[in-house]
Order: structure tokens, then C-alpha cells, then sequence
């Protein structure tokens, strides 16, 4: 039974003896109403993943520059320990 189906059903017999009935006219609306933002959700969800993934290139880039910044300071201690040895 698809969510539609299950709806029209509502339209027949009402949830229960005392819930008013629902108009197919409006439960169209209700589908329609539930498409539009499911895919404005999933628009939003799309752009934080853009902005997750341009996140985790930031991280990747300074991750990076650290492990340069480390790399230049054991070359300059090794230098400094052979320039030493000279003097």
C-alpha cells in the first residue's frame, strides 16, 4: 500500500468514527506540501555536504602544513648539528 493509497483510505473511513474525513483535494496538497520540502531538505543537505567536504580539504591543507613545519624543524636541527661540528 503505497502513502497515497493509505490516505485515500483516511478519505473513506476516517482514522476513526469521529474524525471528520479528509478530501482527496487536500491530501493531494499534503503529498505535494511533502515533495516540495523533501526536496528543498535535500538541497540543504547537498550544500553541507559541500561545505563538510571544502571542511575537511582546510583540515587536510593545515594537517599538511604542520607535518611540513616539523619536517623543516628536524632539517634545521640536523643542520644546526652538523654546522656545529665544524666550529
Amino acid at each position: 500500500m503505497t502513502v497515497l493509497s493509505g490516505l485515500l483510505n483516511l478519505t473513506e473511513h476516517g482514522a476513526d468514527m469521529t474524525t471528520p474525513k479528509v478530501t482527496v483535494r487536500r491530501l493531494k496538497a499534503i503529498v505535494k506540501s511533502i515533495e516540495n520540502h523533501k526536496t528543498e531538505i535535500a538541497k540543504h543537505r547537498d550544500a553541507l555536504r559541500n561545505i563538510y567536504s571544502d571542511i575537511e580539504d582546510v583540515i587536510e591543507s593545515i594537517d599538511d602544513g604542520t607535518d611540513n613545519l616539523e619536517d623543516a624543524q628536524n632539517h634545521l636541527d640536523y643542520a644546526l648539528d652538523n654546522y656545529s661540528k665544524y666550529l
